[in-house]
């Protein structure tokens, strides 16, 4: 069975955003358009295709609730995603590795990003743009 960890992140991606890493996060998010996956470890874990879409009923809100598109104010990609995977292989960590160097802001004076929380743990490892992942 495994144990799970929930993911809940958000951002706004760069105006200089590559049309492969939208196209990528997009079919992660929606399964819609083509992709190949690019050149990072998170394309060569087990996992990495449940970010976005993978769900468990150990946390408050079970269903997966991702989104991306293009905001009406200032006309960049916004994404969101709340899943639960199995974090084996760092999945979490490899994902916002990948996606950090796209992204023009979180919410918030410190630009915070997100947030995961393993099962069995007590608090939340929280992430922001301008800070390294734990």
């Amino acid at each position: 069975m495994g144990n799970y960890t929930e993911f809940v992140f958000g951002a706004e991606l760069k105006k200089d955003t590559p049309k492969e890493v939208i196209e990528t996060l997009t079919w992660m998010i929606k399964g819609e358009d083509t992709y190949t996956p690019p050149d990072h470890p998170l394309f060569s874990t087990t996992r990495w295709e449940s970010i976005g879409t993978g769900c468990s009923y150990y946390f408050g809100y079970v269903d997966p609730l991702s989104d991306i598109h293009v905001d009406d104010i200032s006309g960049q990609h916004i994404f969101a995603i709340r899943c639960s995977i199995k974090n084996y292989e760092n999945e979490i960590e490899l994902f916002i590795d990948w996606i950090r160097p796209y992204i023009k802001r979180g919410s918030g004076e410190n630009d915070f990003l997100g947030y995961s929380i393993y099962e069995e743990a007590k608090k939340p490892t929280l992430y922001y743009l301008h800070e390294e992942s734990p």
